[in-house]
């Protein structure tokens, strides 16, 4: 009797709902005829970490055969549900048919299918479902070199890089193959404190400089990691406006300190910076206005020679140029005061549209502790008069 019971309640369940699964291929449409009210529809179609897909959804009815689609993440077609998003859609008219469009990113790393499932309200003559799959993860070694191609519009490409304590000057270049047209404007750089989870941060810089070169457009920009957290990876991530056949890129890490993160004209900044290592290069980062200078005092502990003897200076129009407009250096001497070795260095804009600026230096010894301070000076003032009018 039971047995009878439950093979009634299969056979009303099977009635009511029908159980449709298809897998499908990235971009290419899939199209089936009379869907029957109640079919619960369930689409797989590969996919990894960092990937975006984009799902087209065509029906031949006057009214939306469904409102709600749900779309997860699965390790195997087998395996539960992952990251799972319930979304109201709505479908617009386009001519004798109704259209709707959804997006689902994956952010789970274990993710090798997504699935699209919803269950329709209205018989169905025709539907045709088409989901894109772009975008791509890859991890990166700083200073080296990564070729990539065939990215496609409107998909996220991500660029991991690992860094270490102290490397906070992010430098990015971009090479575009056979191709001087611009394919992005904007790019994302995601802090993370460890391998997985969120970001402690995004930042978005806009690339306005693009440089052709021969058959070629090269795009650079950098990026200072500013803030309490030890981030150990960066994520750089850009959306093509168009299809890239080859692209190059390349992301290095610099030993850098920023002396004024924050800024206010005429301030002084100290700042500590410790456990410098011989034979790296470092960088000190700073803001300062066109004709404005920087007065910059080094001190540390006596040694029994200065630690370095020259510095280089680069001029950076803004952040979204890794290329500087120029260059310039100078000896370094330190002088002995109240037994510490201490220089001074002024630095002096005289370039206009020129705001950005670092000094790289080599140390030869192991130093445990410097502590700068940089006093900006010279704003130009701009006097303001009242002029009567009409002698009143």
């Amino acid at each position: 009797m039971i047995s009878l019971i439950i093979g009634i309640i299969l056979i009303k369940m099977t009635i009511l709902f029908s159980f449709k699964e298809y897998n499908l291929t990235s971009g290419v449409p899939k199209n089936l005829v009379n869907i029957k009210e109640n079919t619960q529809l369930s689409f797989y179609i590969r996919a990894i970490l960092s990937q975006q897909a984009i799902t087209t959804i065509t029906v031949n009815n006057d009214v939306s055969p469904f409102n709600l689609i749900t779309t997860s993440s699965y390790k195997s077609l087998n395996s539960n549900r992952m990251n799972t998003i319930n979304r109201v859609i709505f479908f617009k008219k386009n001519g004798n048919q109704m259209v709707t469009h959804d997006e689902y990113s994956v952010s789970n790393n274990d993710t090798n299918y997504i699935g699209i499932h919803f269950i329709t309200s209205k018989n169905i003559s025709y539907l045709s479902i088409t989901t894109t799959v772009g975008g791509k993860f890859y991890d990166l070694s700083s200073g080296l070199t990564k070729s990539v191609r065939n990215l496609l519009p409107s998909f996220p490409y991500t660029f991991r890089l690992p860094v270490k304590e102290g490397q906070r000057k992010i430098n990015v270049t971009l090479a575009v193959i056979n191709d001087t047209t611009k394919p992005f404007d904007y790019a994302y750089v995601d802090e993370y404190p460890s391998e997985k989870g969120r970001p402690s941060k995004r930042v978005s810089l806009k690339i306005a400089n693009a440089s052709p070169k021969k058959n070629n457009l090269i795009l650079s920009f950098y990026h200072i990691i500013w803030g309490r957290y030890n981030i150990s990876y960066i994520d750089v991530v850009f959306e093509p406006k168009k299809k890239i056949k080859n692209l190059k890129i390349r992301i290095y890490a610099d030993y850098c300190f920023d002396l004024n993160d924050y800024y206010t004209s005429k301030e002084i900044y100290p700042k500590n910076l410790t456990n410098l290592k011989a034979n790296i290069d470092y960088y000190l980062h700073f803001y300062l206005k066109y004709l404005q200078h920087a007065n910059l005092t080094l001190s540390m502990n006596k040694m029994p020679s200065q630690p370095f003897n020259a510095v280089y200076i680069s001029h950076y129009e803004d952040k979204s140029n890794a290329f500087p407009k120029n260059y310039s250096s100078q000896n370094v001497t330190f002088e002995e005061e109240n037994n510490k070795l201490v220089t001074n260095l002024t630095i002096h804009n005289n370039i206009n549209n020129t705001h950005y600026f670092t000094i790289k230096f080599r140390p030869s010894y192991d130093i445990d502790k410097i502590h700068a301070i940089l006093a900006i000076g010279g704003v130009p003032t701009i006097e303001y008069r009242v002029i009567p009018i009409n002698g009143s």
